[in-house]
């Protein structure tokens, strides 16, 4: 693997794109809930052979779909970090800055 120098646009471009990929995980997340509450409904409708069957692949999916919450979530937590490091390497680059005028 390559070494490159430090940059501060190589980190900002992670952060937007882990950003971007945030944020339509939760945009799938919402479109996932509105779809298991049809079938929820569709489930509740049916005659009790399918019934059962069709909750328990509804519950299979909440049990999914809490996952990629769990893992959507884990991913809002990690740009914060890249976040909290970015402000970091403006701060050391200031006193550097500021150690080179003096």
């Amino acid at each position: 693997m390559v070494h490159l120098s430090a940059d501060s646009r190589l980190l900002a471009s992670l952060i937007k794109q882990e950003n971007s990929y945030a944020t339509q995980l939760f945009t799938v997340l919402n479109a996932s809930r509105s779809s298991l509450s049809a079938l929820v409904i569709y489930a509740s409708s049916s005659p009790p052979p399918i019934s059962s069957t069709l909750k328990g692949v509804a519950a299979s999916l909440s049990g999914a779909d809490d996952a990629l919450r769990a893992y959507a979530d884990g991913i809002g937590d990690w740009v914060d970090s890249l976040k909290a490091v970015s402000e970091k390497e403006d701060e050391v680059a200031m006193i550097v800055r500021d150690r080179e005028i003096l």
